[in-house]
């Protein structure tokens, strides 16, 4: 009896069908996208990123790995600017993983493609799989020219300076006149007293004219009349002299006159 109770339990494990290998497609819902437009997670462990100018895109299958199985195989198709590309994971590139829980599949591509369709090899049973997510390429570094330039510009400069002169010109102060002013005639001098006996009184001398104003050297500018302060300080002058000379004249006429009435 006994053995017959172990043919019969060895009779069940083995009438228990093994997971068949199967074809699947992607869930219709994730297509067609850029990677751009999808969800974005940049794990090290799938496919890692950003890159410049590359995407990274990664499939899940969903469901317990003991019944809905784990990838075999990934293929995707793209619609590019040079037609359609079919990859295939693991073969043209990227990796399976199967120690993440579910099973995944990643692959990167040029930067921009879309993804429009994509099937897959399981060893489950699973209906579907799934886009998880993508990693989008960042820009690329832009190139600049690198070194000095040397030499030296040849030809004339051309163009107008943009900058505005800074600080204020400044004049130097003239030592000539600006404004001028009419030179004063001279004071005529005074006539002499009439002396006695015939004596005539001496003739008070003429006094000095403007025309001294305008000679040239008195000031350096060339002929410019002097201002009234260079009279200002000549004119008196030349008044008080001739005063003294009328004063003294007459002085001299009332002795000579006070002596001939004496001998009278």
């Amino acid at each position: 009896m006994l053995l017959g109770a172990a043919i019969t339990v060895l009779a069940l494990v083995g009438a228990q069908p093994a997971l068949a290998q199967a074809t699947i497609n992607i869930n219709p819902g994730n297509v067609p996208t850029t990677a751009a437009a999808y969800t974005q997670n940049c794990d090290p462990n799938l496919g890692g990123g950003p890159f410049p100018n590359e995407d990274v895109w990664v499939f899940n299958l969903p469901g317990n790995p003991n019944t809905s199985g784990v990838f075999l195989s990934v293929t995707a198709t793209f619609d590019t600017p040079n037609g359609v590309v079919k990859l295939t994971i693991p073969d043209d590139g990227g990796a399976i993983v199967n120690n993440m829980g579910t099973s995944k599949a990643w692959i990167r591509t040029p930067a921009g493609w879309t993804l429009t369709g994509a099937t897959a090899e399981i060893s489950g049973t699973a209906d579907f799989f799934v886009l998880t997510h993508t990693c989008a390429a960042k820009p690329g570094p832009t190139s600049s020219p690198t070194g000095t330039p040397t030499g030296t510009p040849t030809g004339p400069q051309t163009g107008t300076p943009t900058g505005t002169p800074t600080g204020t010109p400044t004049r130097t102060p003239s030592h000539c006149p600006t404004k001028t002013h009419r030179p004063h005639d001279g004071h005529d001098g005074h006539d002499g007293h009439d002396g006695h006996d015939g004596h005539d009184g001496h003739d008070g001398h003429n006094g000095h004219g403007g025309d001294a104003a305008n000679d040239p050297d008195r000031d350096g500018c060339g002929g410019l009349p002097v201002t009234g302060d260079d009279l200002g300080t000549s004119a008196p002058v030349v008044a008080t002299v001739g005063g003294l000379i009328v004063l003294i004249g007459a002085g001299l006429i009332l002795a000579r006159s006070r002596a001939l009435r004496s001998r009278g």
